[in-house]
């Protein structure tokens, strides 16, 4: 009695033939599948056959490319003979063993996936990390290699983002031929708020006008992964095809690739670019960055400095301000903030935008010297002055002079270093230790504190009359904690920093990492964060940071983390936090059906999680 079999007439199996029985038949990527397909357009569990009373039926199993039967993608389907079911670049036809025969004509790619949406997750698409990734490798031509190492050299060498754009789109038109492409920045924040910074035509000079369609780069928006979907960007005009990559950083979405060809593009170059987006979007975030950075020292802004600091949100931005109009003028300043908060990094932007910045900055950390040391690293010493005095020093403030002497920790000063320095204040002048000589000095003092110098004043362990003079003008440094906005930018900037270091290639940090980092309250601030952030990139063991990679302080803080009081905003926040909870439990962990009972965008959604801290939930 003859069987029913499957015949593949198109794709990598093409002639093989598959019998089948009463048993359900698995067919996907992975090989514990019954029927294996080496392919990535295929799911690694793709579909299943199933024998029923009246013949057989397919059901796709949550395939990102869909199963289709003649043509229709379907989710479940009642089979017949002669019925075509197609999975990923494969075409297979169920029909009676005896009707074998001649297999026929392949059929035309076009038909495989016909008017239909693909959608590769940046992480199946990744090459390298699958198990067929040796073979590919071996298979890869050296042009695919050469895209990119041209790609990750790009992310240091263009500055200006037009420049690096066109580079871009030239590098990924040698891999992926298109027609016309664009590469869109987006808003931070609003990802669907998005501005062009570079267009290209293969066969057009000059700009390249093309408008993305706004359903493909909103469905790439909600489902985070590269999309392709058939345009017709004209009526009455052939059908054409185009792709949206999301460029997505650790935390955020930097922009997207939008490419429009003829052709449909193969999964295997849909592998290529969405492997390819983490460096595109490295290089991207960097060159806008650095169009930041530019107009952040404009003259046009009113700050107006040169700085090293990283943030821009409204606490440090506050500190920038603040500075532009200290460094005008030459008074002392005092440096008030917790350890960590980057009082020498404030005290050196002073210097570099006062008119002392080609002077020299000299800085002395009060609270590592005891007293007599202190005094002659600060005033310096004439021969035999004291025992091991071998040979006269200059000290710190003849070094400063017509520049800024930094005094670091200075409530940590002795009693006899601050009359000294009392006096260098009032006059301006000192004498070295065991010397007789009044020495002169035009200097600015910024001091820094991380003490409470009012209590100790009323401990009697700190001069009142030098308090005053050093608190002519003040400026405070905000704890990490009061500016959690500027978290993943700081933390991507020591990331950056740290694998060039250890030589270690990290691209980023993994979103729930991310938030043990946004939620933490840093005690250390900003020095707590970078140390987190170089342990991690130290004991990390792939290229993205993950919470384990995170030193067990913070993550042992994170999971314990409650609310200490419950007033009126703790109890708002509770609530809001149960209803985001509630919704995505009802909606078993998907966001997008969550955000649908919310009534929200799938974008706030996300965001809410990461503030109420609900992976761990969802995951429990």
């Amino acid at each position: 009695m003859s069987a029913p079999i499957l015949v593949a007439i198109s794709g990598p199996l093409r002639g093989a033939i598959f019998k089948l029985g009463a048993d359900a038949v698995s067919i996907g990527r992975h090989p514990s599948n019954d029927l294996c397909i080496g392919d990535f357009s295929v799911s690694r569990r793709h579909s299943l056959i199933k024998a029923e009373p009246d013949g057989y039926a397919v059901e796709d199993l949550g395939s990102h490319n869909g199963t289709f039967v003649n043509s229709q993608r379907v989710d479940r389907a009642p089979l017949r003979y002669g019925d075509t079911i197609g999975i990923g670049n494969t075409l297979l036809r169920l029909q009676d063993e005896e009707a074998t025969g001649e297999l026929p004509q392949e059929v035309p790619e076009r038909e495989l996936i016909a008017r239909a949406t693909l959608q590769l997750a940046p992480e199946q698409a990744a090459l390298l990390r699958d198990e067929c990734a040796l073979q590919l490798a071996e298979d890869r031509p050296s042009r695919e290699l050469e895209f990119f190492m041209k790609i990750g050299g790009l992310i240091q060498a263009a500055k200006d983002v037009g420049v690096l754009g066109s580079h871009l789109l030239e590098t990924i038109q040698a891999v992926v031929p298109f027609e016309r492409g664009i590469i869109l920045a987006a808003r931070p924040g609003a990802p669907s708020e998005c501005a062009p910074v570079a267009t290209w035509g293969d066969s057009t000079q000059g700009h390249v006008q093309l408008t993305p369609a706004g359903d493909v780069i909103e469905q790439a928006i909600r489902t985070g992964v590269a999309t392709i979907a058939e345009v017709c960007e004209v009526p009455g005009t052939e059908d054409g095809y185009a792709i949206a990559v999301p460029l997505a950083l650790a935390s955020r979405v930097a922009g997207f690739l939008y490419l429009t060809g003829n052709q449909r593009w193969t999964p295997h170059q849909v592998c290529l670019l969405a492997a390819a987006s983490p460096s595109i979007a490295l290089a991207l975030d960097h060159a806008m960055r650095s169009r930041l950075a530019t107009v952040e020292v404009s003259p046009a802004q009113k700050a107006n400095i040169k700085h090293v600091m990283i943030g821009t949100g409204p606490r440090i931005s506050e500190v920038y301000q603040r500075i532009g109009r200290i460094a005008r003028t030459d008074a002392t300043v005092l440096i008030r903030g917790e350890t960590g908060t980057g009082k020498e990094l404030a005290a050196r932007a002073i210097h570099q935008n006062s008119p002392r910045a080609n002077r020299p900055f000299e800085a002395i950390n009060c609270a590592l010297l005891k007293d007599t040391l202190l005094e002659s690293e600060l005033f310096g010493h004439e021969k035999g002055a004291f025992t091991g005095a071998m040979l006269q020093k200059r000290g710190k403030l003849e070094l400063a002079d017509g520049g800024t002497l930094f005094l670091d920790e200075v409530g940590e000063l002795g009693e006899g270093p601050q009359s000294m320095l009392l006096r260098v204040l009032q006059e301006r002048c000192f004498q070295r230790l065991g010397g007789s000589r009044t020495i002169d000095v035009d200097i600015r003092i910024i001091a820094a504190t991380n003490r409470d110098l009012e209590e100790a004043i009323r401990n009697k362990t700190f001069r009142e009359d030098l308090y005053y003079r050093l608190n002519v003008v003040s400026l405070r440094m905000p704890p990490l904690r009061e500016r959690r906005q500027d978290i993943a930018a700081l933390a991507e900037h020591f990331v950056i920093k740290y694998s060039k270091k250890h030589q270690r290639l990290v691209r980023g940090i993994s979103p729930e990492a991310m938030i043990i980092l946004e939620t933490h309250d840093w005690p250390g601030n900003v020095r707590e964060l970078e140390n987190a952030i170089e342990y991690a990139v130290i004991f990390g063991c792939c290229e993205e940071i993950l919470p384990e990679d995170l030193p067990d302080i913070l993550r042992c803080r994170s999971a314990s983390a409650e609310p200490a009081s419950f007033g009126y905003q703790e109890a708002v926040r509770e609530a809001k936090r149960a209803i985001v909870l509630n919704a995505l439990t009802r909606a078993n962990g998907n966001f997008t059906k969550a955000a649908k009972m919310l009534d929200i965008h799938v974008n706030n959604l996300h965001r809410l999680v990461r503030e109420f801290n609900l992976r761990s939930a969802l995951s429990a």
